[in-house]
């Protein structure tokens, strides 16, 4: 967080290395967050492109009572809201394993069946609208504390923590929805 600080006054005093110090940090969890968003790996080295143009315009703007991370995955949110709009991108969204995760298994019924409940899970979180979507994202694929959340979205931690929680609770139960036959 010091260094960081550090290369933000480097990088306004015109040292351009300290900016791809920044970059270097920050490029391989700005995009990743954008994979997940976007779910196109092309669409995410766009936005992430524009991300940092965005940050270095508006450096000076950087407030330094916040985290640096939080201040540039806001920036990365905005941007790819943006692109969003812009891009009218409201379809059917691909399934990406990116966004669960893999898990390996000796049994092949158990890795299917592991498999099949993944593909479910992605399906689930893609169905969710985006305000419920993006927390639970930023949450539990990016780690990212209630009260960083709530920075990023520009929200109380209480609301970050509510939408995590209609989130899940919304998932969970659309899980439960599809498969009460399979309960009895």
């Amino acid at each position: 967080m010091i260094e960081e600080k550090v290369l933000v006054e480097s990088t306004l005093q015109g040292d351009i290395s300290a900016f791809e110090e920044i970059v270097d940090a920050y490029k391989n969890r700005l995009f990743s967050f954008l994979v997940k968003l976007t779910l196109s790996r092309q669409d995410a080295e766009e936005i992430m492109q524009e991300v940092f143009i965005r940050a270095y315009t508006h450096l000076e703007k950087y407030d330094e009572r916040w985290m640096f991370s939080t201040w540039i995955f806001r920036i990365a949110l905005n941007t790819y809201k943006t692109w969003q709009r812009n891009a009218k991108r409201h379809q059917t969204l691909p399934i990406s394993e990116e966004i669960v995760g893999r898990t390996e298994s000796g049994n092949p019924e158990k890795a299917f069946e592991m498999n099949e409940l993944r593909r479910e899970i992605i399906l689930l979180i893609q169905s969710l609208k985006e305000k419920q979507r993006i927390p639970l994202i930023l949450k539990y694929v990016k780690g990212f504390s209630y009260h960083e959340i709530g920075q990023i979205l520009g929200i109380s931690e209480d609301a970050a923590k509510m939408k995590v929680f209609r989130a899940r609770q919304t998932i969970c139960k659309r899980y439960l929805d599809r498969h009460r036959g399979d309960l009895s």
